[in-house]
């Protein structure tokens, strides 16, 4: 578990700074490098690798949306405004790696996940505004109550998703 919250903070830390930094794919091996440590260490690597690709989905979808309303607003812009930049994308499926193992709890206590959804999602994004790597329009407040809302229900369908495909059932 220390290893598994280790990896994603490292790939979080590469990625934010990295984007703040005029550098957005900097971070991209780690992410490479905590994925494949995880899906080597996983005794069923296959259904970890749907979780992930679902969750880099809901993920893209999540942030389309984040930056299509105008919640926040990206260092590296796309041609396209309401395109998440490729650095932020990646952030889904690192997290991902946290669910069939640190945040293995939290799948039988929903209640809990919308909490912790709601409660620390936003301090990412704040922690990645006050890196540099996004901006959001005041009130900030208004931004991180409604990414807050965002993950209050994401966390639990990525928890939902993290049963059905756990490839650490075994572990």
């Amino acid at each position: 578990m220390i290893l598994n919250i280790i990896a994603f903070q490292l790939a979080w830390l590469a990625l934010v700074i990295g984007a703040a930094n005029g550098l957005p794919y900097i971070g991209l091996p780690v992410v490479v490098v905590t994925i494949m440590l995880h899906l080597v260490r996983s005794p069923q690597a296959l259904p970890e690798v749907k979780l992930l690709l679902a969750a880099t989905a809901v993920g893209f979808v999540a942030e389309s949306a984040f930056l299509a309303v105008g919640l926040v607003r990206y260092v590296e812009l796309t041609s396209i405004s309401w395109l998440p930049p490729a650095w932020l994308v990646m952030l889904w499926p690192a997290f991902a790696t946290l669910l069939n193992v640190t945040f293995r709890p939290f799948r039988e206590w929903v209640v809990a996940a919308v909490i912790f959804g709601f409660a620390f999602a936003p301090l990412a994004y704040y922690a990645g505004a006050k890196l540099g790597a996004m901006t959001m329009p005041d009130p900030v407040i208004r931004s991180l109550s409604l990414i807050g809302v965002a993950w209050a229900v994401a966390l639990p369908l990525l928890l939902t998703l993290a049963f059905r495909w756990d490839g650490w059932k075994d572990a």
